[in-house]
C-alpha cells in the first residue's frame, strides 16, 4: 500500500511537470488527472513516434482517428522515465508544431461543453 501511495504521488509529480514543459515550449495538451497526457504535436506526430520507439520510448500515436490527427498520447511514468522522455522530446523539438495558449487543443478537437470529447 506505501509503495502504491509513493508511486501515485510521483506520478502526479511528474504529470505536473510534463505539463509545465509543454506549456513552457507552446505544445497543447488536454488537461489530464490520470497517468497519461494528450499532446498536439503536428503533423509530424508518425514520425516523432517512430523516432521514440527506436529510442525504447513508447508513446500512442492517435493520427490514425481523424478528430486526433497529429496527437501523440504519452504515458507519465516515474520521475527518470519522464526524464528520459523529455531528452527524446528535446531531439527532436524542430519537429514539434507549438501553439499559443496552454488550451489550442480546443481548436483541434470537437469539444462539448459538458467537458467530454464527443
Amino acid at each position: 500500500t506505501d509503495y502504491v501511495a509513493r508511486y501515485a504521488q510521483e506520478v502526479r509529480a511528474s504529470r505536473a511537470e510534463f505539463c509545465r514543459y509543454l506549456k513552457s515550449i507552446g505544445i497543447p495538451y488536454v488537461p489530464s488527472k490520470s497517468n497519461f497526457v494528450l499532446t498536439r504535436v503536428g503533423p509530424n506526430a508518425p514520425e516523432i513516434a517512430r523516432r521514440l520507439r527506436e529510442q525504447k520510448i513508447l508513446v500512442r500515436d492517435w493520427s490514425y482517428d481523424p478528430h486526433l490527427k497529429g496527437y501523440l498520447r504519452f504515458t507519465i511514468g516515474t520521475t527518470a522515465q519522464m526524464r528520459r522522455l523529455l531528452r527524446g522530446l528535446a531531439r527532436f523539438r524542430s519537429m514539434l508544431e507549438s501553439q499559443n495558449g496552454a488550451h489550442a487543443w480546443r481548436n483541434f478537437v470537437t469539444y462539448s461543453s459538458t467537458g467530454w470529447f464527443s
